[in-house]
């Protein structure tokens, strides 16, 4: 049973891959869907589509909470993936087309490095005691917003030959997008004949590249602004850049040594503005609802100790959007003890992980209560454990730093039902539940060690990719130590007493990690 949906025409991947057996057939497959791009001709097949409207927030139906999801046949995404999605980004990589800022629908970017970048940034302003203004926003549809003229010609920048974007245009042009909902597939469709109503098709193998290469101009354009300076300690240290992105989840930073708050925040409603400007020209639009931003201050008390201001008054920041430069929207400033949603993870510029904690705990709980009403066998049980709920615990751990407590008491929420449900005793010794399968354990999720692996394994990949992640490590472990005051290199060395006088931060987290397991990090 295919269980992927593609193909209005009916010939889904499945049927591919069981003539994957027959090389004759699979050429013939390939030879006329090379014709089409050399040509610069389409299939009347490809030219119908299947458009799935899914909720945002399932059991309150809005229009503006939909999720357009673009259903094409299987043969030409996966042609339109080779091409845009492998190729033509290969090949933009090669000639440092892509900007630096934006980590998403690239090799070897993650999503969770994104979000280290920020816990780094926020730590290394704690270090030094920067003042810094913070704005986060989120592009609405960015996928069907894309302009495609000026999307092919971006594409043909990056190395796509003419007649393949002249392909992808007409297709764009002769689109016939049939609606599928709850009650079935329309059989009346609309398309761009008369107007372009949509742009790249979010769900086509292709929009991720077009997108990349749309925000990687615009990064270009915003490195024109004041943007961020992070110091080091180290005097030929330093990082500079204006904000980051994973896809349209983008984060604007504003700050130098020696700038108050105030300046901060006046000159990023100027900067803000821009990246507004530059996306209503791409075709794209602001998520305003979604937009926040965190002003960082400073003061300290009579004995000298800094403490962050935790407030949301004083100057505010307001936007214009599109067509409308006459009514300015406020955006929502947040209390620098709070943690907003950022591709996944909640994050307060004061370090702590609260929100975090209590949205895992919340999830926790929940998946207790549905893993113990399941009328699934033991098999199933455990097959879910490990492909869906470890996978969805782990995500954010290589960014957070939950205390060994919060750990305990996250694990102690949903693994017991999980235990059960499985078939095995919640009472066996907890060396046999996690050790490895080598040594006779059973090797299942353990929270406070899967914290520090991922940890670990971030710090070395990014110090040996010496990529912007790998710089602001670099930044903040100088300022570790320096304010540790050892002659030694900190994480080369047990350091339980010298964390005591330093500020806690990811790379002291992972410091009391590697003493934990009696190893260390020389750098």
């Amino acid at each position: 049973r295919e269980r992927t949906s593609s193909s209005p025409s009916g010939r889904h991947y499945g049927h591919y891959h069981t003539l994957l057996r027959d090389n004759d057939i699979t050429g013939y497959i390939a030879s006329l869907a090379n014709f089409c791009f050399t040509w610069g001709v389409t299939m009347k097949r490809w030219e119908k589509v299947t458009h799935t409207i899914i909720p945002k927030d399932p059991g309150t139906p809005r229009i503006t909470h939909i999720r357009r999801i673009t259903l094409i046949e299987a043969d030409l995404n996966v042609c339109l993936s080779e091409l845009f999605g492998r190729r033509l980004m290969a090949n933009a990589e090669q000639h440092g087309i892509l900007h630096k800022a934006q980590f998403g629908s690239r090799q070897g970017k993650m999503a969770i490095s994104t979000v280290l970048l920020k816990r780094l940034s926020y730590d290394i302003i704690r270090q030094t005691r920067m003042d810094a203004c913070i704005f986060d926003n989120d592009a609405s549809a960015c996928y069907d917003r894309i302009i495609p003229s000026i999307a092919m010609i971006k594409s043909q920048r990056a190395g796509m030959s003419r007649t393949a974007a002249n392909v992808m245009l007409t297709l764009l042009l002769r689109m016939e997008y049939h609606v599928r909902t709850a009650y079935g597939v329309s059989t009346e469709a609309f398309s761009n004949l008369n107007d372009w109503l949509l742009g790249g098709m979010q769900g086509g193998g292709h929009t991720g590249a077009l997108w990349a290469l749309t925000s990687s101009i615009m990064f270009d354009q915003m490195d024109n602004t004041p943007g961020a300076e992070f110091h080091s300690a180290h005097p030929q240290r330093t990082s500079n850049r204006a904000g980051e992105a994973f896809v349209d989840d983008t984060t604007l930073w504003l700050l130098k040594m020696g700038m108050i708050l105030t300046v901060a925040i006046a000159l990023m409603q100027t900067s803000a503005q821009r990246w507004e400007r530059l996306l209503h020209a791409t075709g794209g639009a602001l998520n305003l609802t979604k937009c926040f931003w965190y002003g960082i201050e400073w003061t300290f008390t009579p004995a000298g100790e800094p403490k962050m201001v935790n407030t949301t008054e004083g100057p505010t920041i307001t936007l214009t959007q599109g067509t409308d430069p006459d009514n300015p929207a406020p955006i929502q400033c947040i209390s620098t003890t709070t943690g907003k949603r950022t591709l996944g993870v909640r994050l307060a510029p004061d370090g702590n992980d609260n929100d975090e904690y209590l949205y895992r705990m919340q999830q926790a709980t929940k998946m207790k209560q549905r893993v113990k009403a399941a009328p699934l066998g033991r098999e199933y049980i455990g097959i879910g454990f490990r492909a869906i709920w470890q996978m969805m615990m782990q995500y954010p751990l290589g960014a957070t730093c939950f205390t060994p407590q919060q750990c305990s008491k996250l694990q102690a929420t949903y693994l017991p039902t999980f235990l059960s449900k499985m078939g095995i005793n919640r009472m066996t010794a907890t060396a046999v539940r996690h050790g490895p399968l080598d040594l006779g354990g059973m090797e299942t999720f353990h929270h406070e060690t899967e914290q520090g692996i991922q940890h670990s394994k971030l710090v070395l990949a990014h110090m040996r990719k010496h990529d912007e992640v790998g710089r602001m490590l670099h930044i903040s472990i100088e300022h570790l130590q320096l304010q540790a005051g050892v002659s030694w290199p900190v994480l080369s060395k047990p350091g339980h007493i010298t964390r005591k006088y330093v500020d806690p931060c990811y790379a002291t987290h992972t410091w009391e990690f590697l003493d934990s397991i009696n190893s260390h990090i020389r750098l």
